[in-house]
């Protein structure tokens, strides 16, 4: 919320004007001021589209050198307010009743003065996402039993405060840190006071960093400006402190028998070339629009209502996706069908620099190359080359120049449907680490030798680590060779005479 209205990289719909602070009226027991305080108003629904809430801000002067505090209140009373903080200060949390369709929710919020100018000419004020306090557990009692000892819980933290113009990275990281450290202290309380046997959260930061800034410090992205690489390195180095701070809460209270771990199912690899799988299809022939439906192409998001069905021979189904599904019933004209386009995506080239768009491309019976199989799997799978991204047109904004494969004209970084890269810098390889009884210490895979753990393999492994058996849908193998006593590499004789 900003005082003059602006919004701030293309913040519209994040960034609502304040209304100017003027001089109080009609208040009730206004606190002390060195300065005559001012009023203002913000509107807060704790849900989009849901009914709004108004609350009444007062700026204050509390040491006779400028306003430098802002006031929530209920009404023009200063006894209700709900919530108060200094310049660059985060208010306590507040709980507040909410209207939800015609019936009362509670939910809990809390404010972060970013700007309070001395004269009361700027206002910036900060807030959280509104969280119900309750409905976000099972059994339902438990959600209040945690709020009372550790707090209100706070469902949305990531970067999109600061991407936004909301707030700056601190505020954001601020938020991030302080839900991980919640779940941190959730673990410890279920794990030794509730008897659980086992805890796991999800907590996406870097997800959300890497596709902001990854591409501003590997210089194999084509938009990393040298000179200001370290101060986005920094900006890595102190999530990952944060990440250390959260993952030493737990380890804390770890004892003799408890294991302790981090798991990601993806890394991140900068963007050097944007391909646009829907547009190709089109010039190819395989896929045909409804009149107006062209408009999405260029975005790579035709939707399949807009998809001319009698005309297709090939599509991809609605949202990012890696692969192509035929439109024709097993038989003579799907086999042409499917030996066309893979004869089209495998001799695609990238004509300004030289290189195919498309790595891998197979027929569904061979696609369990790339991990996929299955009646969900699409006819045709693909994997992109090095560098190539495809989806995410909000982040890269179309291809420069036009036409289906190109530079970006945003730079960023991204995962999906592309061949895992390796830079001295990023991965888009997920990553597990784990330790506890029984787990090798200081052991890293050798991948050269027994190959890639695959996400498929994490189930069966925590399951062994449980003593459970493995869910029936479970479709990975236990991955042995963390453990001690597992041995699972053999040298290779040299002489093979003796």
């Amino acid at each position: 919320m900003d005082h003059d209205g602006t919004a701030v990289r293309q913040a519209q719909r994040s960034v609502e004007p304040i209304p100017p602070l003027r001089p109080a009226r009609e208040w009730r027991n206004l606190p002390e001021s060195g300065a005559p305080p001012l009023e203002s108003r913000i509107e807060v629904a704790a849900r989009p589209g849901g009914d709004v809430s108004a609350f009444n801000l007062l700026a204050v002067d509390s040491a006779g050198r400028g306003y430098d505090r802002v006031l929530v209140c209920r009404d023009r009373n200063g006894s209700n307010c709900i919530a108060e903080a200094g310049v660059e200060e985060w208010s306590e949390w507040a709980v507040e009743d909410f209207a939800i369709d015609g019936s009362k929710r509670s939910a809990s919020l809390r404010f972060k003065l970013m700007e309070l100018a001395a004269d009361g000419s700027r206002l910036k004020l900060y807030r959280t996402q509104a969280t119900f306090t309750g409905g976000f557990t099972v059994p339902d009692e438990l959600a209040g039993e945690l709020l009372d000892r550790f707090g209100p819980y706070q469902e949305h933290a990531s970067m999109l405060p600061y991407t936004s113009g909301m707030a700056d990275f601190d505020t954001a990281l601020e938020e991030c840190e302080y839900q991980g450290m919640w779940f941190a202290e959730v673990a410890r309380y279920m794990l030794r006071e509730r008897d659980c046997s086992f805890f796991i959260c999800h907590w996406h930061l870097y997800d959300y960093l890497n596709h902001i800034h990854l591409g501003d410090v590997d210089p194999v992205c084509p938009g990393y400006v040298a000179e200001r690489a370290e101060e986005y390195v920094d900006y890595f180095r102190r999530a990952y402190q944060v990440g250390d701070r959260i993952l030493g809460r737990l380890w804390e209270d770890a004892n003799a028998h408890t294991y302790v771990g981090v798991v990601s199912d993806h890394g991140c690899s900068p963007d050097v070339r944007v391909a646009n799988i829907r547009q190709f299809l089109y010039e190819q022939d395989f896929l045909a629009l409804k009149r107006g439906g062209e408009e999405d192409l260029a975005r790579d998001q035709v939707r399949e209502e807009d998809v001319d069905w009698e005309r297709t021979r090939a599509y991809l189904k609605d949202d990012k996706g890696f692969d192509i599904f035929i439109n024709a019933v097993p038989g003579p004209e799907f086999d042409r069908i499917e030996a066309e386009l893979l004869l089209a995506l495998r001799t695609w080239v990238d004509e300004e620099v030289g290189r195919n768009p498309v790595a891998i491309a197979l027929p569904r019976r061979d696609a369990y190359i790339l991990g996929q199989w299955g009646d969900q799997c699409g006819d045709v799978v693909f994997a992109w080359d090095h560098g190539y991204v495809s989806g995410y047109y909000g982040q890269w904004r179309g291809i420069a120049g036009g036409g289906c494969v190109g530079a970006p004209n945003v730079f960023g970084a991204h995962h999906g449907g592309f061949l895992p890269t390796l830079s001295e810098v990023s991965s888009s390889f997920g990553s597990w680490l784990m330790a506890g009884p029984g787990v090798k210490r200081g052991y890293e895979r050798p991948v050269d030798k027994l190959g890639y753990i695959h996400a498929a393999d994490v189930v069966p492994t925590f399951c062994r680590i449980l003593g459970a058996e493995p869910p029936r849908q479970a479709q990975g193998a236990v991955a042995g060779d963390l453990f001690e006593g597992h041995e699972m590499v053999r040298e290779r004789m040299s002489n093979l005479d003796s």
